[in-house]
């Protein structure tokens, strides 16, 4: 599998089959795991790599005329009515059904022609890979031109994290088979080819991102990740138009997590629907107690407190839970103003539950409301969310449910780093169409670009780095404090052929 925050910095790990981290029924919680070793800090004996550099030798290009000729996302007046997801599911299966062994061979090969210079790829045996998938490439671009997708994935059911997601690396494999394609027509010179398969790939990012988990939107980041690689491609060859407005034209933010955001916010809510009115319910001892042990064999596989072919009964694992956590409950439920006696008098369990959802709540809340604010005005306000759930974990509150908040500022950097793409993408074009007006000339600084504005980082809420000599400039985006350069930082290279 392709790391989904790769773009150009091109950092990876892979998927092939019989090894997938997308199983049929993976959980967020693992899912976002993986994710988060990724943006783990650098620690003080680590050795910072510097930002890898993507170059671009171009000509000076001007806007198309008309301007929005040119488009990375399928026109209005070509949307059809129909559900992409049901199509996007039935290719995805497969990809994952039984195949040969020749089957599974190519779907490798594919991806690991993603490394090799168009001019370098074996051509007849690319183009035989093509023909296999022919058909399902068809079928994608006809479902990227529907004017829906619903995922229908039930989120309020009683164990959203463990909702099936057998499409998911189906659909990245669908969108490798259509990325190929397209560079052959680009090698080509075929560019509205390439621009109808850009146009499929980049519908597909933002149809699997509308899906209900944050899984879905991190698999439509990779997948635009994919889709830019190849704007690139096309940005380089020669006689290619100009593209900044196909860019521009992309939606903002480009992937929207906030739904699944919203979503995954209440995913204990679903999981417990009696536990939503925690402080007004009115149970009896033994209602609250089945309300503990249903908690308890729900968590108890998940967080892996017992094997899931464990002997070890849920009402055991409840007493544990109650022993953790009913110290706290009784010090929350006083400190809002029960008197101690009435505190006193309450089942075991109903304590318990109590104070667990009120620290879950405050915690929860923490680590998710700084996805609400521009990551650049975010100051340090993830690292303290962050704490606050250490400190949580370390003194038992909102146990059990507070292990599941992890990853949230994973997913908010995944998503700044594909809008960033978007920004930065849009600025070397920008600079095309400065030059075209100039003689072939760059601007001494991104702020005298005026024919096509340039785009702040997203990263940072400033103008990108820029410094230009002669012909050759370089647009850049540090990397997070904290985080490698080699894997977080931007280095854009463009030379202005005379």
């Amino acid at each position: 599998m392709r790391n989904p925050f790769s773009g150009p910095q091109h950092v990876r790990c892979r998927i092939v089959p019989g090894r997938q981290v997308f199983s049929a029924c993976l959980g967020t919680l693992a899912f976002l795991s993986v994710i988060a070793a990724h943006v783990a800090p650098l620690r003080a004996d680590d050795t910072t790599n510097m930002a890898p550099v993507t170059k671009f030798v171009v000509r000076a290009t001007p806007e198309p005329v008309p301007a929005l000729k040119y488009r990375l996302l399928p026109s209005f007046l070509d949307l059809k009515p129909g559900n992409a997801a049901i199509v996007y599911t039935k290719i995805a299966v497969e990809f994952q059904g039984p195949l040969s062994d020749q089957a599974r061979e190519i779907i490798e090969k594919i991806a690991d022609w993603q490394e090799v210079p168009a001019e370098k790829l074996p051509r007849a045996e690319v183009e035989a890979a093509l023909a296999m998938h022919a058909e399902r490439i068809k079928e994608a671009g006809r479902a990227a031109r529907m004017e829906t997708c619903d995922w229908q994935l039930p989120v309020r059911g009683d164990k959203p994290w463990t909702i099936m997601l057998p499409e998911v690396q189906g659909i990245r494999s669908v969108a490798r088979v259509v990325i190929l394609r397209s560079r052959l027509a680009i090698a080509d010179g075929r560019f509205d080819d390439a621009l109808y398969d850009l146009q499929t790939t980049f519908a597909m990012a933002r149809h699997v991102s509308q899906g209900p988990t944050l899984v879905n939107g991190l698999v439509g980041i990779a997948i635009s990740g994919i889709g830019f690689r190849e704007v690139e491609g096309l940005m380089r060859a020669p006689n290619a138009p100009n593209l900044y407005w196909a860019i521009m034209g992309l939606p903002r933010p480009w992937i929207d997590l906030r739904p699944a955001m919203d979503a995954e916010t209440h995913f204990i809510d679903f999981s417990f629907p009696k536990l939503q009115d925690v402080d007004s319910a009115r149970y009896s001892a033994d209602q609250w107690r089945e309300q503990l042990v249903g908690v308890a064999a729900n968590m108890a596989s998940l967080l892996e407190i017992a094997p899931p072919a464990s002997a070890v009964a849920p009402e055991y694992i409840a007493a544990g839970f109650a022993i953790k956590t009913y110290p706290r409950g009784k010090k929350l439920l006083i400190a809002a103003g029960i008197p101690v006696a009435d505190v006193e008098k309450m089942p075991v369990a109903e304590v318990a539950l109590r104070g667990m959802m009120q620290d879950y709540r405050r915690v929860r809340d923490e680590n998710f409301k700084w996805s609400y604010v521009p990551y650049a005005q975010r100051g340090d306000g993830p690292k303290r969310a962050a704490k606050e759930i250490e400190n949580a974990t370390a003194h038992v509150e909102g146990y059990p449910f507070v292990s599941l908040l992890s990853a949230v500022s994973a997913v908010s950097l995944a998503q700044v780093r594909s809008e960033r793409l978007v920004a930065i993408h849009a600025a070397v074009e920008a600079l095309r169409i400065h030059a075209a007006a100039h003689g072939g000339q760059l601007p001494a600084r991104l702020s005298d670009v005026t024919l096509a504005p340039v785009l702040d980082d997203p990263l940072t809420g400033k103008q990108f780095g820029y410094t230009v000599t002669g012909r050759t400039a370089a647009i850049t985006s540090p990397a997070p404090a904290g985080l490698d350069p080699a894997h977080f930082a931007l280095e854009y290279e463009l030379t202005i052929q005379p």
